[in-house]
């Protein structure tokens, strides 16, 4: 080890469990968090929760082998009433911008193939518009921030958002948008807030 390194030993790093009262609650209650295969962007973190468009679970084949499968989406099992109301203050100022054309679609029984939308998502960002209090602050300190300007074609991040609640603990079997389904926060999960405070 180098004289200039600076070591921290790794007993000094652990947490000390024994020094905070623990409150065991029998059950987890987790989230289905996800992007839509459309979305432009493969993942969207906001209010604290990572909302990705797929992920890798390994599984067994029938020959025994293990192999890697994309599962869209993601359970969490650590989103808590914060969580949900900050989601709920940002998600009106989260837009997604293209950056192409939508792909003009074929009609019904052309026998054209446009191909699958996982593979060929449309280009794009996320976009967080900020608050005039946001913009005020950085002039008074010397920057700049733009102000949002709409552009033809930005649509609301929600409609490729989804947060569902799985109370099973099994992926969602169908994954209804925020802006379709909107946003929910089970009455189980009150009671264990109000058990938490």
């Amino acid at each position: 080890m180098s004289k200039n390194t600076h070591h921290v030993d790794a007993d000094a790093l652990r947490p000390d469990f024994d020094s905070h009262e623990g409150l065991a609650v029998a059950e987890d209650y987790p989230f289905w968090l996800g992007l839509t295969a459309d979305c432009p962007v493969n993942q969207i973190d906001v209010a604290g929760l990572h909302f990705p468009k797929a992920e890798e679970s390994i599984v067994i084949n029938n020959e025994g082998k293990q192999v890697r499968v994309p599962v869209l989406g993601a359970l969490n099992y650590q989103v808590t009433r914060e969580h949900f109301d900050a989601l709920v203050a940002t998600l009106p100022r989260l837009v997604i911008r293209f950056t192409d054309k939508e792909p003009e679609v074929d009609n019904d029984g052309s026998g054209v193939n446009i191909g699958d939308p996982i593979k060929r998502a449309r280009k794009g960002y996320l976009i967080k518009i900020p608050t005039k209090k946001t913009i005020a602050d950085a002039a008074e300190s010397g920057q700049r921030k733009k102000p949002y300007i709409r552009k033809p074609g930005d649509r609301p991040a929600m409609d490729f958002m989804y947060f569902q609640h799985v109370a099973d603990k099994q992926r969602a079997n169908n994954y209804q948008t925020i802006a379709d389904a909107g946003l929910e926060w089970p009455e189980e999960l009150e009671q264990i807030d109000d058990l938490l405070s």
